[in-house]
């Protein structure tokens, strides 16, 4: 918990803070055009919002140093940094600026009555709005670090102030009511109260005076009872200031002070350690505004970026004429950025295109050394195939395999794999080795027990046919097939399956790989 020197320290940092932004509103308001409120309004819709950010993060940067100082008071050795609050939400402070100038759209508006009035709303709700950053600091961290805080007011707070003072240290959820609210001009402070520590005030006191003189009252009739009692008390402690002796005036500052928050003997003293305290605070809040600043400047920068690389992307996707015409259209319009991004992609394009024409190069002059070498060595005496394999490592089964894809497209057989011909190949090798082997064995392909089979209606289970002893597994051929068959695949070099014929069509030892180039050219 703060002393009540740190506390001094903290309201007089506070009180400097809320001069800078009274100064500030006070330069806006002189830029404003009172006699064309529209103007009036767009400029300050544009302006309040960076006065209220600006010193909001000051406020923001007193209220957690504060805090770090009453944790370090409190003792506690568990490792804790406090946190930054946002301040005021966007829509709170447009919502004071229209309040602000509505004396503008009276029908006097403009005269010097209504600019003062206007004056007044900007001067008094502004640095409510500052200091929304730096009390959502206190509350937050303290609900962060499992703490609470209390509403701590000074002597001659409103009644509304000192009812909410009056619940003491209860201010730690979102669901506890009123301990948000804070009226312009409030001088009331959240303050970090550790587990264990006492408040700074006499909470108990405050409920009971406000209990006695809201007796049989609520609402806003409580409230405007409670603030006439506080300015009635301090109204008799000014004038029991007043009429007490010259001499013992001296002895009785430190109780004055304590009732009226600031004594007149040690107002100097507290001014100038309150100069020091906002000049460090304000120091360290520029420090901490310019790390700021830097981050979100690379925030920026890597949105920036990453808009750019999707505009490039957008623009890859265009053919070139609807580029030219995307170029026309951002030179219509002066868009730097989209003429600059345009001809990047025109520049990558005819890199891109100069690439491709010398990567083909590389590749046609890589071809032609090959081939002069692979000449060569068939000149010396080398097979083709052989030759070729040196110098290319392309073994012989790929070639043939490239040979026949290359010899079925050039009779318009394009799009078909290597297997998908062969395969073909193979369906008219089997037709024409059946028609050969009903011719030899006189339609005898199956034997007895196949025949009877085969003989069986279609539908019937049994049924058997008799082109799988060509194109069916070795064990069905086996099973089926009558001895004049098996004499004819003697004769011809034994009974082909696919995979056979697939490896005969690029092996330099199949038997009948030549003819069979030969037969299906």
């Amino acid at each position: 918990m703060l002393t009540d020197n740190q506390r001094a320290e903290m309201r007089q940092a506070n009180a400097a803070l809320d001069a800078l932004v009274v100064r500030d509103t006070r330069a806006l308001i002189g830029t404003l055009d009172m006699n064309n409120p529209p103007a009036a309004a767009r400029a300050m819709q544009r302006a309040l919002p960076a006065i209220v950010t600006q010193y909001g993060n000051v406020s923001a940067t007193v209220a957690s140093e504060f805090y770090e100082i009453a944790r370090d008071s409190d003792n506690v050795r568990s490792p804790f940094r406090p946190t930054l609050a946002r301040g005021a939400a966007p829509a709170q402070v447009s919502a004071v600026a229209r309040w602000a100038l509505s004396p503008l759209w009276t029908p006097d508006g403009g005269d010097a009555a209504s600019i003062a009035e206007l004056g007044r709303n900007l001067n008094s709700a502004t640095p409510r709005l500052v200091r929304v950053a730096g009390r959502a600091t206190i509350e937050r961290n303290a609900a962060r670090e499992g703490v609470r805080y209390a509403r701590v007011p000074r002597s001659g707070s409103c009644g509304f102030c000192q009812m909410l003072a009056g619940r003491g240290a209860v201010y730690h959820s979102k669901e506890t009511a009123g301990g948000h609210d804070y009226h312009d001009h409030c001088n009331c402070t959240p303050e970090r109260i550790g587990k264990g520590e006492l408040l700074p005030y006499d909470a108990e006191a405050l409920f009971n005076e406000y209990a006695a003189v809201t007796r049989g009252l609520s609402g806003a009739d409580a409230i405007r009872a409670m603030n006439l009692h506080a300015k009635e008390v301090e109204a008799r402690a000014i004038a029991r200031v007043a009429a007490e002796d010259q001499a013992g005036a001296a002895a009785r500052d430190a109780s004055i002070a304590e009732t009226l928050s600031i004594g007149a003997s040690t107002a100097d003293a507290i001014a100038a350690q309150a100069a020091k305290v906002a000049q460090a605070v304000q120091a360290r809040a520029v420090a901490k505004a310019a790390e700021e600043a830097k981050a979100a400047a690379a925030a920026e920068r890597q949105a920036a970026t990453a808009a750019g690389k999707e505009r490039s992307a957008e623009l890859r996707k265009l053919a070139d004429d609807d580029l030219d015409a995307t170029l026309s259209a951002a030179y219509e319009a002066d868009d730097e950025i989209a003429i600059k991004l345009i001809e990047r992609e025109y520049t990558r394009r005819e890199k891109a295109e100069t690439d491709k024409i010398r990567a083909r190069e590389r590749r046609a002059m890589a071809k032609e050394a090959e081939q002069e070498r692979i000449n060569q060595l068939i000149a010396d005496g080398m097979d083709g195939y052989d030759a070729v394999e040196e110098v290319t490592g392309i073994t012989f089964e790929r070639q043939r395999m490239r040979e026949i894809v290359a010899e079925a497209r050039a009779y318009g057989d394009t799009g078909r794999t290597f297997d998908q011909i062969a395969r073909e190949r193979y369906r008219t090798q089997v037709a024409q080795t059946y028609v050969e082997a009903e011719d030899v064995t006189n339609g005898r392909l199956l034997n007895a027990e196949g025949q009877r089979r085969a003989d069986l209606p279609p539908e019937n289970p049994l049924h058997l046919d008799d082109a799988g002893l060509f194109t069916g597994p070795a064990a069905f051929a086996e099973r089926w097939a009558s001895s004049e068959l098996r004499e004819f695949w003697d004769s011809i070099g034994g009974r082909d399956t696919f995979e056979d014929f697939k490896a005969d069509l690029v092996s330099r030892t199949g038997a009948n790989r030549r003819e069979r180039q030969d037969l299906y050219r």
